[in-house]
């Protein structure tokens, strides 16, 4: 059974191999969504981009979906994922609720709040 290395919650989970990653995430008491996401959401169908996780390697997750290519243009190399329409394929590290906000987070006066949390990808830079 594959191994998903939670970053953010410091724990790894066993997940039988083509298990719904957002499914099974959630079974086990993971937050996969912010704040008022938890209600308000497109519960699994792929409309919202609420359940986005980033993954490492991009490859142990099933290929990505149409769905998903309508919301993930936008995180350019990142390797982001729905994970209502992700499925576990083998051993990763996954990020729970990353960090999104692009543009006024590069200023000096945000870097407080920047999370220090990665999975070590390399990125190109813009």
């Amino acid at each position: 059974m594959p191994k998903i290395t939670l970053v953010r919650e410091g724990r790894t989970l066993e997940a039988p191999e083509g298990a719904n990653l957002r499914e099974f995430l959630m079974a086990n008491g993971v937050d996969v969504y912010r704040d008022a996401d938890g209600l308000l959401n497109c519960r699994g169908n792929g409309l919202c981009g609420t359940c986005l996780v980033e993954v490492d390697p991009p490859t142990a997750l099933t290929d990505v979906t149409f769905k998903e290519k309508a919301k993930l243009w936008q995180y350019g190399e990142r390797p982001m994922r729905l994970s209502c329409q992700a499925k576990v394929a083998g051993d990763c590290r996954i990020l729970t609720q990353p960090q999104t906000t692009q543009g006024w987070m590069a200023h000096p006066f945000y870097a407080h709040a920047k999370e220090n949390i990665t999975l070590g990808v390399e990125r190109k830079k813009p």
